[in-house]
């Protein structure tokens, strides 16, 4: 179960902490060993990649107690992002460890995340307008969109398709048990019965006409807007989104949402979903994993560049339910086998998921064997995602992992190749 990564952090027997740049302090939280079993390794990345590693000559520290060592004196690449990862592995055997098996480990930045101003490269594309429909083709990329809504018909390499549609408005995860029992009643009071009350399952979209100008640099600007609506046509807010055609490898992509009213205090998300073609299934991205993540269960995950394979994120919860954020990420990249290639970068750290199924056909089945995987890939962007809370048994979400109305602004530059 992914929840045991984070009590497996819980549970390390040693943490550590900075005291300066350059001075490390690790406490002992074992009630009667000293920590002469343990050896302990330092690496250091640069933009979640290592760049170097070692041993860490450290103090045998006695049970509840705390010491000091020096970390390495190293260079930092400039621009680079770099944090310390540490790892304990049992030196000695234990009953419960073999030699070498990682028993505990810690991560500690030395140069943060800041807002990135994600430049284009090359001159902007040109258009070209025909019956009703905008086209751009800049030999790495060519994208059709309808005129008078801004919807995307088609975005397509030399080498194959890469989406059919825009990025819609993702506000719905399918419930985890903590969010409420979806079978069963009498779960009106539980954030799942606030959010079917809302109609947040079932929000629709009625589009205003696009708007399409070409900026101060040449650059095609197309804005589009969204009025969003829940059961019997209730108002719920306006999803704005402007795409900044302005290189031949990329675009840029900013989205702003505002809900109508205090009653939106606390939603599921705040992101959008893009619909991949079939094959985009090799993963890479730099957050937080390898195992998935949320806002309140992710200090057991480590800060790196992960990947696999799309269809290897899903986990098969005996209740189908919301499964395979990644929180903390700075990029995310899904490639084909033929060479098709789609990497989203982003000005803050957002959440992500990559699954082949969509937050309603994993909240309608009943059961993993009503599940059947679509050949598109799923991409949920979020600006904001709910906690996991422990309201099955427990207390709900606390506050600080709740989402509000906003209004929630988000920014990308999508690379294709």
């Amino acid at each position: 179960h992914p929840a045991m990564w984070e009590h497996r952090f819980l549970a390390q027997p040693v943490h550590a902490t900075l005291r300066d740049p350059q001075t490390l302090e690790i406490h002992n939280r074992q009630d009667f060993s000293d920590t002469g079993w343990l050896s302990l390794e330092w690496t250091l990345l640069a933009d979640g990649e290592p760049v170097a590693s070692g041993l860490l000559e450290a103090p045998v520290c006695p049970p509840q107690e705390s010491v000091t060592c020096s970390l390495p004196d190293l260079p930092l690449e400039e621009g680079k992002e770099h944090h310390w990862r540490l790892t304990w592995r049992a030196a000695n055997p234990k009953p419960f460890f073999d030699p070498g098996e990682e028993v505990a480990h810690a991560e500690i930045p030395i140069s943060s995340s800041q807002k990135k101003t994600i430049l284009p490269s090359g001159e902007p594309p040109q258009a070209n307008r025909e019956a009703g429909l905008l086209g751009i083709d800049t030999g790495v990329f060519s994208l059709q969109i309808e005129e008078s809504t801004g919807r995307w018909l088609s975005l397509k390499t030399p080498a194959g398709p890469l989406c059919a549609c825009d990025p819609k408005p993702n506000l719905w995860r399918a419930a985890t048990d903590n969010d409420g029992i979806k079978l069963w009643d009498g779960q009106d009071s539980k954030p799942l019965g606030r959010w079917l009350a809302l109609g947040l399952d079932a929000v629709s979209e009625k589009q205003s006409p696009a708007s399409i100008e070409t900026g101060t640099h040449g650059e095609i600007l197309l804005t589009t807007r969204r009025h969003l609506s829940g059961r019997q046509g209730r108002p719920m807010g306006i999803f704005e989104t402007r795409f900044v055609f302005d290189a031949r490898d990329s675009f840029l992509v900013r989205h702003r949402l505002e809900m109508n009213g205090p009653e939106f205090d606390d939603l599921p998300r705040v992101g959008v979903l893009w619909t991949l073609a079939a094959g985009l299934e090799n993963l890479r991205y730099f957050g937080l994993g390898p195992q998935e993540n949320y806002p309140d269960r992710q200090s057991g995950a480590l800060l790196g560049v992960h990947g696999g394979a799309v269809s290897s994120q899903f986990f098969p919860y005996v209740m189908p339910q919301e499964t395979a954020h990644h929180g903390g990420t700075r990029w995310v990249e899904l490639s084909s086998s033929d060479g098709r290639r789609l990497r989203f970068e982003f000005e803050t750290p957002l959440g992500f998921s990559a699954i082949h199924f969509t937050p309603e056909m994993l909240f309608a089945a009943k059961r993993q064997n009503d599940l059947k995987p679509a050949p598109e890939t799923f991409l949920a962007i979020d600006a904001a995602h709910r906690g996991l809370g422990s309201g099955s048994c427990g207390p709900d979400t606390l506050p600080k992992y709740q989402t509000g109305p906003g209004p929630h602004e988000w920014s990308y530059r999508v690379r294709i190749s």
